[in-house]
């Protein structure tokens, strides 16, 4: 869970409207200054998370061991300058996955084989901690972390090695969370500030709090679900949206559509993909949505986060073409109906993961340094020019 603070004021002011409107969003030309964040010792690198101190959070790539597998290294970006994070004792290979304000981070570290080798850690003051697992299991990876330092993530089983359970990591200790009446896993998506974790528990949604978990009624005829997001102020989002002890449908989609929650800002927007499922079954994610106090709005991208002035960010898959080629990927900012593409970092590709309220965008850029079909991806910083 990310705290936001106010949008400094010159971010509203967006480059005039230059294109035609397309699927709702209007096109316009592009301010943003692109900053590569650098690939020590390795090629690529890829951006997935930022604070509100301007700390970015991601991967990059190491090389091979001598049995041919790739090495990544968990990074933290600040102040121009890439730092290692390195990794736990005996492990080869780290990744983070999420930083709170205080600059803590947790990710995993493991050797292969996967599976086998791997422990969820925290990262806090130069060193490396290792969470462990629960009980006999022996495999853990780190979800998310709260503002006070709570962090989540799934284990292996103490009862059963194959089932993977929540855990709670507070104050040195990992609590498993258990899982709902007649279920075996458990998977954690989020927390929040004051230690409410939401889920999903043999396909139903659950939220834990204060140590018991318990499942969260659905909408509509539907039974399964899941919950992927609560903000501070407990509202839930996911298949649907829980607040005050009320659920509500999303409302999203039309026809042969569906919809569910990515993430939800501290004013409790709510943003999530659109897909489309074929008469084949096949299913395609097509653009995106925000949820607004019941108002759904639809975006003509997919988005991947929102800050708390309702920014979007996200990554423009297009359409494929008639002789089934991808189209390149495009990173977008969304606001106020007005769509953005973001610049690159001289190849055709980008693709935006996070946004802060004070409006600075990571995520990664293909430089296409080496041929025109290679992509080499660097971790990206998008500031607006002045």
């Amino acid at each position: 869970m990310r705290r936001f603070a106010p949008l400094v004021a010159g971010l509203v002011l967006l480059a005039a409207v230059a294109a035609t409107v397309s699927g709702g969003g209007t096109h316009a030309k592009s301010r943003w200054v692109i900053t590569d964040l650098g690939t020590p010792s390795g090629e690529r690198s890829e951006a997935v998370a930022i604070n509100e101190r301007g700390q970015i959070i991601g991967s990059v790539d190491k090389g091979e061991d001598k049995d041919g597998h790739s090495i990544t290294r968990a990074f933290l970006w600040e102040k121009g300058t890439m730092r290692d994070l390195g990794t736990l004792p005996g492990m080869e290979s780290s990744q983070a996955v999420a930083i709170n304000e205080r600059g803590q981070i947790v990710g995993t570290s493991w050797n292969f084989p996967l599976g086998s080798n791997e422990h969820a850690f925290l990262w806090q003051r130069g060193k490396m901690i290792d969470l462990g697992a629960l009980g006999r299991g022996w495999t853990s990876d780190a979800v998310a972390i709260s503002d006070v330092g709570q962090a989540i993530g799934t284990s292996t089983s103490a009862k059963v090695s194959y089932d993977n359970r929540a855990f709670l990591w507070q104050r040195g200790k990992m609590i498993d969370l258990g899982t709902l009446a007649g279920q075996q896993e458990t998977w954690p998506a989020d927390i929040n500030e004051h230690g409410q974790v939401v889920g999903t528990s043999g396909g139903f949604p659950f939220l834990w709090e204060n140590g018991r978990m318990r499942e969260l009624r659905t909408a509509g005829k539907r039974k399964l679900g899941s919950a992927r997001a609560i903000n501070n102020r407990g509202q839930i989002a996911g298949s649907a949206v829980w607040e005050n002890g009320r659920v509500r449908d999303l409302g999203v989609g039309g026809k042969g559509e569906g919809g569910y929650a990515w993430a939800i800002s501290e004013r409790g927007q709510i943003i999530g993909p659109i897909y489309t499922v074929y008469k084949n079954g096949s299913v395609r994610k097509t653009h995106g949505f925000v949820w607004t106090r019941g108002k759904v709005t639809e975006l003509p991208r997919a988005p991947t986060a929102i800050n708390d002035r309702g920014q979007v960010v996200g990554e423009d898959l297009g359409l494929h073409m008639d002789n089934g080629a991808a189209p390149p990927a495009r990173a977008f900012l969304w606001q106020k109906g007005t769509l953005v593409y973001l610049t690159t970092l001289g190849g055709r590709e980008a693709a935006a993961t996070d946004i802060n309220n004070r409006g600075q965008i990571v995520g990664q850029s293909d430089t296409r340094q080496k041929d025109d079909y290679g992509a080499i991806w660097h971790g990206v910083l998008w500031t607006l020019k002045p």
